[in-house]
């Protein structure tokens, strides 16, 4: 396994995914309970190389998953990172309410395990970009103007520099607003409220910003469903 994962590193980090093809093949056939990381991050590739070559599946995104369910040696955010490609095939299979579930998990499991350290800093900015172009037209309008990237197969896993730096805390409100915009785009009011008041609450208590208000509009539907005019 070590040797056939190795060589297959190498030849993805040459985008020789011709030459990976066979060494990643051969790495996920080892089932063995060492090396959780490496054996995680072979199947997230090897789910991505079944996408390359036009025969998607997602078992192998449901095998990195739990994979970092049952070790105990993987972090929340080995856990993350394989929940966040598991959406990124989604997106690319068309499959859009099994994304939106999915995106969910990542949503809530980045903000309720807040750090201050670049790791989670560069994760959360990765998050942010999808969470915009996933939940809005608008933002996957401005891909051509670089202002979002649409999601890729692989950009949780390595690849790219670090975006920590341009992380601010004045933002952290917009990621739980865009859900609640994408979930009231679902006709899904009840989650649309729950997200939009956890977006109220990031703007006041982390990003210290007014403007989180505005998500509330989100929570009309549930509101006037539930006969809640006054709200």
């Amino acid at each position: 396994f070590i040797l056939s994962d190795g060589a297959a590193g190498w030849f993805i980090d040459a985008d020789r995914w011709d030459l990976a093809s066979t060494w990643l093949t051969r790495a996920y056939q080892y089932d063995g309970p060492k090396l959780p990381l490496h054996r995680q991050l072979n199947s997230l590739r090897y789910g991505h190389l079944l996408l390359r070559e036009g025969a998607p599946s997602i078992v192998p995104f449901d095998r990195a998953i739990a994979i970092g369910k049952s070790s105990d040696h993987l972090t929340l955010f080995n856990q993350l990172k394989a929940r966040a490609e598991m959406a990124t095939f989604l997106w690319k299979t068309g499959q859009t309410n099994e994304l939106y579930a999915a995106w969910c998990d990542v949503v809530r499991g980045v903000i309720e395990h807040r750090e201050e350290n670049k790791s989670w800093k560069h994760f959360f900015m990765l998050a942010a970009n999808n969470t915009a172009f996933y939940c809005s037209d608008f933002a996957r309008s401005k891909v051509g103007e670089g202002l979002v990237t649409e999601p890729r197969a692989g950009m949780f896993i390595g690849g790219i520099q670090s975006l920590a730096s341009r992380y601010q805390p004045g933002i952290v409100f917009l990621m739980p607003g865009g859900m609640a915009q994408w979930a009231d785009d679902l006709g899904k009011e009840r989650e649309a409220a729950e997200w939009a008041t956890l977006a109220l609450q990031m703007g006041q208590e982390v990003s210290k910003n007014g403007s989180a208000g505005m998500y509330q509009m989100h929570a009309i539907p549930l509101d006037i469903k539930e006969h809640r005019y006054a709200d």
